[in-house]
C-alpha cells in the first residue's frame, strides 16, 4: 500500500484524470468524486468525474454534480483512473471495471473499508477513516490546494452520510 503523499505525487504527475465511485452511488462516493475533481481542476488537470449510475435526485445540490458523466466509460485518452470507495472492481460497474482491467492507464485506489481487495498501480486505503471525503480533504490539505465552499460542501456530504451525521463507531476526532 501506498502512502497519501505518493498519491498526491502521482495525481501531480497525472494531466487527463478520469474520476469514478461505485455502482449506485451514495453521498461519500460522489461528494469524494466531485471534491476531488474540482480541486484537481484547479490544479490544471483535464478531468471527468464519473460513474455506471447517475447521481441520485437527492445529491443533484451538489457543486459538480451536472457535469458527473453516468454510463458507460466516456474516451478520452486518459492517462489516471482515479476509484474513490470502492472497495472491489466489482462496484465499479461494467465498463469501468474492464477499463481498470484493460492496464491503459495508471490506477489509484483510495478507500476506507475494511474489505477492500488491493488493485491499481498506487493504493491507499485508510480503514480508520469514516469516510473517503476525510481522505480526500487530508489529500487536499497534503497538495496545498486551498478549500474552496464547493469543495467543502462536497466533503461534508461525504462524512455526514458515510457517519449517519456523525452518529456511527467509526467516527474519531480527525473526522471534525
Amino acid at each position: 500500500m501506498n502512502s497519501l503523499a505518493e498519491v498526491a505525487a502521482a495525481l501531480d504527475r497525472a494531466q487527463k484524470v478520469l474520476l469514478c465511485g461505485h455502482e449506485m452511488p451514495d453521498g461519500d462516493s460522489l461528494g469524494s468524486v466531485l471534491a476531488l475533481g474540482l480541486t484537481l481542476e484547479k490544479l490544471g488537470k483535464k478531468v471527468t468525474m464519473a460513474g455506471p449510475d447517475p447521481v441520485p435526485l437527492m445529491y443533484s445540490f451538489l457543486p459538480g454534480a451536472e457535469r458527473f458523466v453516468a454510463g458507460a466509460p466516456p474516451g478520452g485518452g486518459y492517462d489516471t483512473l482515479v476509484t474513490l470507495d470502492c472497495s472491489v472492481p466489482e462496484r465499479l460497474g461494467t465498463g469501468y471495471r474492464e477499463l481498470l482491467l484493460s492496464g491503459e492507464m495508471s490506477v489509484i485506489n483510495i478507500d476506507h473499508h475494511a474489505g477492500t481487495v488491493p488493485f491499481g498501480t498506487t493504493r491507499y486505503v485508510d480503514r480508520q477513516a469514516a469516510a473517503v471525503g476525510e481522505i480526500i480533504f487530508d489529500l487536499i490539505e497534503l497538495m496545498g490546494v486551498e478549500l474552496t465552499t464547493d469543495v467543502a460542501t462536497c466533503l461534508y456530504t461525504a462524512i455526514i452520510t458515510d457517519t449517519g451525521s456523525f452518529r456511527y463507531d467509526s467516527i474519531t476526532p480527525d473526522t471534525h
